[in-house]
């Protein structure tokens, strides 16, 4: 979400991370996808922007392969719609 402090979430977290897919949320807070993924450039990793969960939860599954790991990261509610996602 736009009013969150997300400059510092990802900061703590960027080293930890291969990658990041970027969603919008469907929320009137929402931090575009894009916006979010300017951000996360500078930490030199790939970046994919993303305009719903489903997409999103997708592309990661791809990136990270069977055996790979993917982390929800952000805000609690929403991870309802990632869990359905993941379960599609």
């Amino acid at each position: 979400l736009g009013d969150k402090d997300y400059h510092q979430m990802y900061a703590e977290m960027s080293e930890y991370a291969a990658e990041f897919v970027t969603l919008t949320p469907a929320n009137p807070r929402a931090l575009p996808a894009a916006e979010l993924k300017t951000y996360l450039e500078q930490f030199g990793k790939p970046v994919t922007a993303c305009d719903d969960v489903a997409e999103a939860v997708r592309i990661a599954k791809e990136k990270a392969g069977p055996n790979g790991v993917v982390l929800c990261y952000g805000s609690l509610y929403m991870l309802g719609d990632v869990v359905t996602a993941a379960r599609a």
